[in-house]
């Protein structure tokens, strides 16, 4: 038998007789083959005679230890970690770095290795690989709201957990008044925080409309102008006699009514008490159904 370790190269020969030629079960010929592999290793003699005799040896692998690396799937900065090597037989580990024993401390990430000679047997050499963890990052928008919402604000974390310190242990936190906010996230390397700054702001639309006017060509209040505090995308102003019959409507918010009849614009509306429905939109409130106001206005001369 031939015990060779792993990645050595060792070599079987027989004593040679002249007049006999040498056959190996690898296909080599010779009284002489290298060996880098374990197995079983047969040669065949044949003198010239034609008379065979066949002998064999076994290659066997002299690494019996078993080396097990213990450490961190990862490092965080500015930490320091240990690997622990162990192993089912005696000897003594040397690492990568020239440092000996079985621990091993680092404070960065990369591969390490450690190489392991037992007091008998091959020698083992392991690896490991440690990855580089990062700190938490943690982000979320600043914006303005209006006054009496209620928002949710969310905090997003690529490699953490996020949340609110003081508001919400998720990374989503209900938010009604102005002010400055912290978001936080949280890893194996710690805390970061992010500051959010909420802003307020009016999204009334409100709207003013005159109880009377005078249309009478004189240049003062003579439109009924309905006074809108925004700029609303839809609008739609109908007015009506006591009747109940229409005298004047307007989608335009631009165009007002100065007292003329619907049926005939080359009249007048008479004086009296005027019926009006006015609708609009609220374009900060979007999502919100048009509002509408209905009252009367009186028409004098």
């Amino acid at each position: 038998e031939l015990v060779i370790c792993g990645g050595d190269v060792e070599f079987i020969e027989v004593e040679e007789e002249p007049g006999v030629t040498y056959s190996w079960n690898t296909g080599e010929e010779g009284g002489t083959i290298e060996v880098d592999g374990f197995g079983t290793y047969t040669v065949t003699a044949i003198s010239q005679d034609g008379c065979e005799i066949v002998a064999s040896t076994e290659v066997l692998n002299g690494a019996t230890a078993q080396v097990v690396l213990i450490g961190p799937e990862g490092i965080c900065e500015n930490a320091v970690e240990t690997i622990l090597a162990s192993a089912n037989e005696a000897g003594t580990f040397t690492w990568s770095d020239g440092t000996t024993g079985p621990e091993l401390t680092i404070s960065e990430s990369g591969e390490y290795s450690v190489l392991f000679i037992p007091d008998s047997g091959c020698e083992v050499e392991e690896e490991i690989a440690v990855n580089q963890f990062f700190a938490p990052f943690v982000f979320a928008n600043d914006t303005v709201i209006c006054d009496g919402d209620v928002i949710q604000l969310r905090a997003q974390s690529p490699n953490g957990e996020a949340f609110w310190p003081g508001l919400s242990e998720s990374p989503i936190a209900s938010i009604s008044e102005e002010g400055t906010y912290e978001a936080a996230a949280e890893n194996e390397c710690g805390i970061s925080f992010f500051t959010v700054n909420i802003g307020l702001k009016d999204c009334s639309c409100p709207a003013y409309v005159p109880n009377a006017y005078t249309p009478n060509g004189d240049g003062l209040n003579d439109l009924f102008v309905p006074e809108i505090l925004c700029e609303p995308e839809f609008y739609d102003l109908v007015i009506f006699n006591r009747w109940g019959k229409e005298v004047f409507s307007s989608t335009d918010i631009t165009k007002n009514w100065n007292g003329d009849s619907k049926n005939n614009p080359d009249f007048f509306s008479s004086d009296g008490v005027y019926n009006y429905i006015l609708k609009f939109d609220n374009p900060l409130r979007p999502l919100q159904s048009p509002q509408e106001i209905t009252g009367t206005v009186t028409l004098i001369r």
